[in-house]
C-alpha cells in the first residue's frame, strides 16, 4: 500500500464540481510517480454537451405559481426548465462521484497494488479514504465481478472515506472498458457524495451508467434518489443523455421520468423528452406531468431553444426521434449499495499514513 498527497488535485476538482465547471484534468496516460504507471482506470468527467438547454428555473418556478394552471408556452418552458435543470444537476452530481479518482489513480505507485489508501483537504477537512480493488459481486448475481486489480479490465472498486467520524462507504464502481485517448469507455458507478464532502446533500445517493465505446453514440444514464439541488429532491428518478452522429450532425436527446418529493414547480410525478440538434435553434419537445392542480400532457412540439416557444414546426421535421420514448419509471431501490460493499473497509493499513 502507497500513499502520496495529492490534496491540491482533489480541492480543485471539486471546487469546480461545485460551482458548474466542467473543466477536470485528464489523467489518461498513466501518472508521474517513477516507479510502474497505472493507467487511468476510471472517467474523470463523463458529462455530455447540453449547453444549448437553460439551467435556471423560471417565473413560473415561483411558489405561487407552482400550482397554477398551465398550458401553452408557459407549460413548454416550465417543462424544458425543469428537465434541463434536472439534466445539468446530474452530471454535476456524476462529476463528484469520480471526483476521487484523481487522488487514488495518483497514490497507484505500481501496477501490483491491490489496496491504496491515502488522504485529502475538503473544505480545510482532512479526509481519509481507502479503496480496495478486489472482485466483488456488483450487479447481485452471486458472481464476483472484476479482475481484482487496477489494470486488467473489467476493473473493480470500492472506496470508503472518513472525514473524522468514521469510516463511510463512498463510492463503488466497475469498469468494463477503461478510457483512452480515443474515448472514454465504459462502466458504472454507486455513490454517495455527502461521505466526502459535508457541503452536499446528506440523502443523495446516485448510480450512474456511461458508455462512450461507440463513434457515434455516446450516452450516460443514473438514476437518483434524495435531494439533487435547491428545491430539487426526488422519491425515484431515472434520467439520461444520448448524443448521436451522423457526419457532421450531432443529436442530442435528454430524457428524464421522476417522482418528485419537492419541486418548484410543483409537479408530483414528470416525464420528458427532448431532441435537439445542434445548432438548428429548435428542439422536439413530449412532456407528461401531474401534480397539484396540474395535469400537463403533450406531444410532438417543437420549440425554440431561445425562448422556448412554440416555433416553425418543419424545423424540427428531419429530426431523429429513436430516443424520443419515455424512460420506464424508477422504484427507488436502483440507488441501494450493492450487497457486497460492506459499510466498513475490507483492510487496515499495514504502515501509518503520514
Amino acid at each position: 500500500m502507497f500513499k502520496k498527497w495529492w490534496a491540491f488535485v482533489l480541492v480543485g476538482i471539486l471546487a469546480a464540481a461545485g460551482s458548474g465547471c466542467t473543466n477536470f484534468p485528464s489523467l489518461t496516460g498513466g501518472n508521474d510517480n517513477s516507479t510502474d504507471a497505472v493507467e487511468q482506470f476510471i472517467p474523470d468527467d463523463i458529462t455530455l454537451d447540453i449547453s444549448e438547454l437553460p439551467n435556471t428555473d423560471s417565473q413560473n418556478a415561483k411558489a405561487h405559481n407552482a400550482d397554477a394552471t398551465i398550458s401553452g408556452s408557459a407549460a413548454y418552458d416550465r417543462s424544458t426548465r425543469a428537465g434541463s435543470r434536472v439534466m445539468n444537476m446530474f452530471q454535476g452530481a456524476a462529476q463528484r462521484s469520480m471526483a476521487l479518482a484523481a487522488v487514488i489513480n495518483g497514490d497507484m505507485e505500481s501496477a501490483d497494488v491491490t489496496e491504496v489508501y491515502g488522504d485529502f483537504m475538503v473544505n480545510s477537512t482532512t479526509v481519509n479514504y481507502r479503496a480496495d480493488f478486489a472482485a466483488f459481486d456488483f450487479d447481485g448475481d452471486n458472481i464476483a465481478d472484476g479482475s481484482g486489480n487496477a489494470v486488467t479490465e473489467p476493473i473493480a472498486l470500492r472506496v470508503w472515506v472518513d472525514r473524522g467520524d468514521g469510516f463511510e462507504r463512498f463510492l463503488c464502481a466497475l469498469v468494463t472498458t477503461k478510457p483512452t485517448t480515443a474515448n472514454l469507455g465504459k462502466g458504472a458507478l454507486y455513490c454517495r457524495p455527502a461521505a466526502a464532502r459535508s457541503t452536499e446533500y446528506t440523502d443523495l445517493m446516485v448510480y450512474t451508467q456511461w458508455d462512450r465505446t461507440e463513434a457515434n453514440h455516446k450516452w450516460n444514464l443514473a438514476w437518483v434518489t434524495g435531494q439533487l439541488g435547491e428545491n430539487y429532491s426526488f422519491d425515484n428518478a431515472i434520467l439520461r443523455v444520448d448524443h448521436r452522429t451522423d457526419g457532421d450532425v450531432t443529436g442530442k436527446t435528454v430524457r428524464a421520468t421522476t417522482m418528485f418529493s419537492d419541486s418548484p414547480y410543483g409537479f408530483d410525478t414528470f416525464s420528458m423528452a427532448g431532441h435537439w440538434q445542434a445548432g438548428s435553434g429548435a428542439m422536439l419537445l413530449h412532456a407528461q406531468a401531474s401534480g397539484g392542480i396540474t395535469d400537463l400532457n403533450f406531444d410532438e412540439i417543437c420549440v425554440a431553444l431561445d425562448d422556448l416557444d412554440t416555433t416553425d414546426s418543419t424545423l424540427c421535421n428531419d429530426f431523429d426521434t429513436q430516443d424520443m420514448n419515455y424512460l420506464d419509471a424508477a422504484d427507488g431501490t436502483e440507488t441501494a449499495w450493492p450487497a457486497d460493499f460492506p459499510a466498513e473497509p475490507t483492510f487496515t493499513p499495514t504502515t501509518t499514513a503520514s
